[in-house]
């Protein structure tokens, strides 16, 4: 599947030539249902074209898209629609290497490719509607990474199951029981393991300056809160002793600390 968007300024000559060439899938009809038309190449490769959206959801030739954002977001919002995912691919820069002048998005082999010029309005030149593989049906197409999206509450789960040492996956289950069933937790147990992963990547080694930190800043804030910690001869913590004014204040009256 591709569609491969340009520059529209006027001349056709800013519109670089389409990627690929439809005709050479001179196929037959072999079947088809309420997600995709199936057809066979010559050389016995199968391809699929979406069948489940109205014309008005459907890239045309001459479309013109204010931005080229606005482009890559009106394809995102096809593949929703037809079962399929979409990606960024490679993309080429200036000498600078600071304006994207091409860029491919894509899904599967296929794809369009994007001109980017400032001040322009981007038309689509060729469109192909084929796919190399099946579509994905109405139960799947939740699953798909386009429909995946892990909120904040979702995230802000993950985090705070992982501070009572709860693993990625059982927060997936328990999140799952919460908002009843995978259908509505609209992400897969693998986007919370990379979650967990990209929280443990952030944290590193770290954690011990991060909570010495902190308490450093409770104790600017607040010079009754005491802390005071130890290290060893390679920096690792040994030990660590904090009191806030209440507890203090407890000390001071009964004089137990634990």
């Amino acid at each position: 599947m591709c569609f491969y968007i340009g520059v529209s300024s006027g001349d056709s000559s800013q519109i670089s030539r389409f990627i690929g060439d439809s005709s050479s899938h001179s196929a037959s009809l072999e079947s088809d249902d309420v997600i995709s038309w199936c057809t066979v190449t010559p050389g016995g490769h199968r391809h699929y074209v979406p069948t489940c959206v109205d014309d008005s959801s459907k890239p045309v030739v001459n479309q013109v898209f204010d931005s080229l954002e606005k482009g890559m977001t009106f394809y995102m919002e096809y593949g929703q629609l037809c079962g399929f995912d979409t990606r960024r691919s490679t993309e080429n820069k200036d000498d600078d290497n600071i304006i994207i002048l091409t860029k491919y998005v894509v899904c599967g082999r296929a794809g369009f490719k994007e001109k980017k010029n400032q001040g322009l309005s981007y038309r689509i030149s060729a469109f192909v509607e084929d796919h190399n593989r099946e579509l994905a049906s109405g139960e799947g197409r939740q699953f798909l990474r386009v429909n995946r999206q892990m909120s904040f509450a979702s995230r802000k789960f993950v985090f705070d199951s992982s501070k009572v040492n709860i693993g990625s996956s059982q927060s997936f289950s328990m999140m799952k029981e919460l908002y009843g069933g995978y259908a509505n937790v609209s992400a897969t147990v693998r986007d919370f393991r990379n979650l967990s992963r990209d929280l443990r990547a952030y944290v590193d080694e770290r954690d011990t300056q991060m909570i010495i930190d902190k308490f450093k800043v409770k104790h600017e804030s607040c010079e009754s809160f005491y802390r005071a910690h130890d290290v060893d001869a390679e920096g690792h913590l040994t030990k660590l002793f904090w009191a806030d004014s209440i507890a203090r204040m407890n000390h001071e009256l009964y004089g137990d600390a634990i």
